[in-house]
């Protein structure tokens, strides 16, 4: 726990950079901060989200 809570202050430190996020938008990235429980269900929406399309499709790994 105290590894991640690190690593989330110092990628939102980065996140909130003015100068970082100047470059980012340049090229049309506008980054948000997810803390690990964010992130976590995040990843699982879309893990879900994306096996429903794949099995619609029918997509199949050769």
């Amino acid at each position: 726990p105290a590894i991640v809570a690190k690593l989330e202050r110092e990628i939102r430190k980065i996140l909130t950079n003015p100068d970082f996020k100047a470059r980012l938008a340049t090229q049309g990235i506008h980054p948000q901060f997810a803390n690990s429980e964010q992130l976590a269900a995040l990843t699982l929406t879309e893990k879900d989200k994306w096996a429903k399309a794949v099995k619609s499709a029918n997509i199949k790994i050769d």
